[in-house]
């Protein structure tokens, strides 16, 4: 089975927080230790080893092969202790070890040690309470690990997103429903320098374009080629949508560009295998009438001609 990219070291502050908070309320210490028995959070004399391997870990491992919390006294002649081969050299007394789960996999443990008998006298009183209580911190674990692997996702999501954005020859512009711009791609950004220093964040797409149509939107409409105006240059939005999340419009976003070079644009790509002809010549003075029939006659020969005015 392919292991999973969820690791413990991608929150090893929150671990050693919560660590520390742990040995604060019960006055044992933790250790937080990953699939490989890398110590990721400790307290007491494990702190110095956090970043290092275990040795030995024996008790760490077998709850990782059985997925399930144990306890461990070394005055019992406990099992893994007798297993341990370093066992004569261990100064722990005891402890409870849980197991860290992520999707049935098991991904690290944590740890209350037993450092003297009062303290293994203690954990073995209330011991079911402890396991239940690690078993709990274990899931916050999880939880936490997972939702720190949602944000990087997200980012990672975004700056692909930002890339595809600034890769678009138009402007693309996002706004709220109150109208103010909360993202912008490159071009659009070089659209909005050119009237304004203001900082993006505090602008609204009205003090941009002023009779821009963001009504019909709100209510869930989307409008295509339409024309606007801001400091005496014209630009086209070739499209204003609403973004509908939940079933309501969260915001709008607009597609917009200078319109001679959207116009241009459009031109190339509706006209681009039709051959140009004496039809295509705008003009309205009479003699440039004249001379353009004078060139369709003559156009009829091999003769060069050279038009000059």
């Amino acid at each position: 089975m392919q292991k999973s990219a969820v690791k413990l070291t991608n929150i090893s502050n929150i671990c050693q927080n919560i660590a520390e908070a742990i040995n604060s309320a019960f006055n044992y210490d933790v250790e937080v230790v990953d699939a490989k028995l890398f110590r990721i959070a400790a307290t007491g004399p494990a702190k110095m080893k956090v970043g290092q391997r275990m040795k030995f870990g024996t008790s760490c491992r077998i709850t990782m092969s059985t997925a399930m919390p144990r306890f461990v006294s070394v005055d019992k002649n406990d099992s893994d202790c007798l297993k341990c081969k370093g066992r004569d050299k261990c100064l722990y007394q005891g402890g409870i070890v849980a197991p860290i789960i992520n999707e049935s996999e098991v991904i690290g443990t944590i740890m209350l040690s037993a450092y003297n008998k009062n303290q293994i006298d203690q954990m073995t009183e209330r011991k079911d309470e402890l396991i239940n209580f690690l078993e709990k911190m274990s899931s916050l674990l999880v939880g936490k690990l997972l939702k720190e692997q949602t944000i990087k996702k997200e980012k990672k999501l975004s700056k692909k997103l930002q890339l595809i954005m600034n890769s678009v020859a138009e402007g693309i512009i996002f706004i709220n429903n109150n109208g103010f711009i909360e993202h912008a791609n490159l071009m659009a950004k070089k659209i909005i320098n050119s009237f304004t220093d203001e900082p993006l964040d505090q602008l609204t797409i009205q003090q941009l374009f002023e009779d821009i149509p963001l009504e019909p939107v709100i209510a869930g409409s989307s409008l295509f080629g339409i024309e606007l105006e801001s400091g005496g240059v014209r630009f086209m939005a070739s499209s204003i949508k609403p973004v509908e999340i939940d079933g309501g419009v969260a915001g709008i976003v607009i597609c917009i560009g200078y319109y001679n070079e959207i116009a241009r644009s459009a031109y190339e790509i509706t006209n681009s295998d039709r051959p140009i002809t004496f039809e295509d010549i705008i003009y309205q003075s009479e003699s440039m009438g004249r001379l353009v029939e004078t060139c369709k006659n003559i156009s009829e020969s091999s003769s060069t001609v050279l038009i000059y005015g």
